[in-house]
């Protein structure tokens, strides 16, 4: 029996024709699903914030601020301006370490200190910000992955934020579980309770100096500690490596940067005793002090101020959650920072 190719062929054309048409049509239903869930539960692109305190007549101190929430809620920046007499310009980012703060950071006319807010908590290798394939260019990122040679677990991960960032066009959900289960409960409890309930676990505010947390970790029932726990460790808190991957080679780039313009300081943000204790070592510890030691051999000019070894500081009662201080705890880190600020000032 002799079989008509032709007709096989085209029947061949029809299938692949309707699968791509069946693969078309469930790509829009989808990318449509979850715009729909995007906009429903009201999610945000990564945050970003910059922001200019003054204090007039000011004199010709200014500074630019670059950090992460920690930075962000951890000074009263209103203060700091006022008392110092200074301009000051905050610059930050959602967990943002020194990759994604170098890119922040901008040239400032008459600018003459740079700030770098930092923290065991930002520099654990595996705290993969979601600004980082946003700020910071591809081949940055390929430059410091043949620099620094971190295990390929982390290269992997940080290789694959960038096509990531592209699937979350047409599908903003992607990588955002977390936030959606948060939000989905919260509104269910609403429906439950009849008022709109704001979520313990709710993304964290950008504005500087802006710190209205009352509330202290040493409250938490053991449920809501534990859960904060979980979520930390899938984002990666527990990966700190040698502290000498890119973030390292970033914090370099920035204190070379800004020695050739004008002085520098790295402020090291403390975290609660309980994160320290869930996620610190010893050994972790001493690498965290080996890279300071380096950075400040490597940048004798730059002061490294450790608000992380205030005494005051360290009581779980003084943060709001595991590793944002709260309104009390602000209060103490900024008379520290401004002090610290004063006395460089004087410094020949």
């Amino acid at each position: 029996m002799k079989i008509d190719r032709s007709k096989s062929i085209k029947h061949d054309q029809n299938t692949w024709k309707q699968l791509v048409f069946l693969a078309v049509i469930c790509s829009a239903f989808a990318s449509s699903a979850s715009y729909a869930t995007y906009k429903l539960l009201g999610l945000n692109s990564p945050p970003r914030n910059e922001h200019t305190f003054r204090e007039k007549p000011y004199t010709s101190s200014h500074f630019e601020a670059l950090g992460s929430s920690l930075m962000a809620q951890g000074v009263d920046w209103d203060r700091t301006a006022r008392i110092l007499g200074a301009e000051v310009t905050t610059r930050s980012c959602g967990a943002g370490s020194p990759a994604e703060l170098e890119f922040l950071s901008q040239a400032v006319p008459g600018q003459n200190n740079t700030l770098i807010f930092i923290s065991i908590f930002e520099m654990a290798e595996g705290m993969l910000s979601e600004s980082r394939p946003i700020e910071v260019p591809f081949l940055v990122t390929l430059q410091d992955i043949a620099e620094t040679r971190p295990n390929w677990d982390l290269a992997k991960t940080l290789l694959w934020s960038y096509p990531l960032k592209a699937i979350k066009v047409p599908f903003p959900t992607t990588g955002r579980s977390w936030e959606i289960m948060v939000q989905i409960r919260d509104r269910l409890q609403s429906l439950r309770i009849g008022t709109a309930q704001k979520s313990d676990d709710a993304p964290i505010a950008l504005n500087a100096g802006t710190n209205f947390h009352t509330e202290n970790l040493s409250d938490w029932d053991h449920g809501r500690f534990l859960r904060n726990l979980e979520q930390l460790r899938n984002r990666g808190a527990t990966d700190h490596g040698d502290f000498s991957g890119p973030k390292f080679a970033a914090l370099k780039r920035i204190l070379e940067k800004s020695r050739l313009q004008h002085s520098s300081f790295v402020v090291v943000m403390p975290v609660s005793p309980a994160y320290n204790a869930a996620f610190v070592d010893e050994t972790i510890s001493a690498k965290f002090e080996s890279m300071l030691r380096s950075l400040e051999s490597a940048n004798p000019s730059a002061v490294v101020v450790r608000l992380d070894r205030m005494a005051a500081l360290q009581s779980d009662r003084l943060f709001w959650d595991l590793v944002h201080l709260n309104y009390e705890g602000q209060k103490l880190a900024t008379t520290e920072l401004i002090e610290e600020l004063k006395s460089a000032a004087q410094k020949p």
